[in-house]
């Protein structure tokens, strides 16, 4: 209890075991993807306006020749697919929702960034190349 004028502030240590952060980040990945963080956000944010309808789902492909690309529907509009320069390990595809990316990249506070994919339905992990203690988990959405 602490006591600051007329305010009072009581504190309590909560009982138990805080769960394991460390097992949901996926260690092993099918491919990785090496891009600035720029250009994944512009991509991103076009890929984004069309996907307003799907609640923001996009389809994010990794391609082994050196492209990063979001693919985005809206039934009423067309289909959008935008497209950056990447280096790719191998080819990867992954359904997420465009808003948590671009959460994950407003706080990068580095210009070059890494995508990790494991699987389809594994959590995509991005880390900031510049900044080693930063790791941002996107879980995905299913297709």
């Amino acid at each position: 209890q602490i006591n600051i004028g007329s305010v009072t502030v009581v504190t309590r240590l909560i009982d138990g075991v805080y769960p394991d952060y460390r097992k949901l980040l996926p260690t092993e990945f099918e491919s990785t993807a090496k891009v600035a963080k720029k250009d994944l956000q512009e991509i991103t944010k076009v890929s984004s306006l069309f996907a307003r309808e799907a609640a923001g789902g996009i389809t994010l492909s990794l391609e082994a020749q050196g492209e990063i690309s979001i693919r985005s529907i809206a039934s009423q509009v067309g289909e959008n697919t935008a497209v950056a320069k990447a280096d790719v390990t191998e080819d990867s595809v992954i359904t997420l929702n465009s808003r948590y990316i671009l959460d994950a990249l407003n706080v990068v506070e580095g210009d070059n960034i890494e995508v990790n994919i494991k699987g389809k339905l594994d959590p995509l992990l991005i880390r900031d190349l510049d900044n080693d203690d930063y790791l941002h988990i996107v879980m995905p959405v299913k297709s």
